[in-house]
C-alpha cells in the first residue's frame, strides 16, 4: 500500500480544496507556468514561486524558495528562506497571511 500525501485548502481562495502531491513533490505560488497549486496573480502575500512541498514520508517536507512574505507553521514561526523543514499529519502551515493555510493529511 501506498502512502499518499494530501494538502487542504483551509483559507483564502484555495478553502475547499484538496491537492493531492503529484510526482510526490509540488510547487505553490502565482507561476502559472512553474507551479501546481496557483494563486491568482493579485493575491497579496503570494510570490510568483512561493514554496516546494515534498512528501518524504511518515512527514512533508517543505521548503520556502525565497518568498518576500514568507512561509510559516501554523503558530507563526516564520521558515527560513532554502532550508527544509519537516510537517506531520494533521500539521498546518501558510503562506504570506494566515488566510492561505494548508493541512497536511497523510494516509
Amino acid at each position: 500500500m501506498s502512502n499518499e500525501v494530501l494538502l487542504y485548502g483551509v483559507g483564502g481562495v484555495m478553502a475547499g480544496n484538496i491537492f493531492p502531491l503529484e510526482n510526490n513533490t509540488t510547487i505553490i505560488g502565482r507561476n502559472s507556468s512553474k507551479c501546481s497549486i496557483i494563486y491568482p496573480e493579485n493575491t497579496n502575500g503570494v510570490s510568483g514561486i512561493h514554496c516546494q512541498v515534498r512528501a518524504a514520508y511518515p512527514y512533508l517536507e517543505i521548503t520556502d524558495l525565497g518568498s518576500t512574505y514568507g512561509t510559516f507553521y501554523e503558530n507563526g514561526v516564520r521558515m527560513q528562506k532554502d532550508t527544509t523543514y519537516q510537517l506531520r499529519n494533521n500539521e498546518a502551515f501558510y503562506i504570506g497571511e494566515k488566510k492561505n493555510r494548508f493541512i497536511v493529511k497523510i494516509r
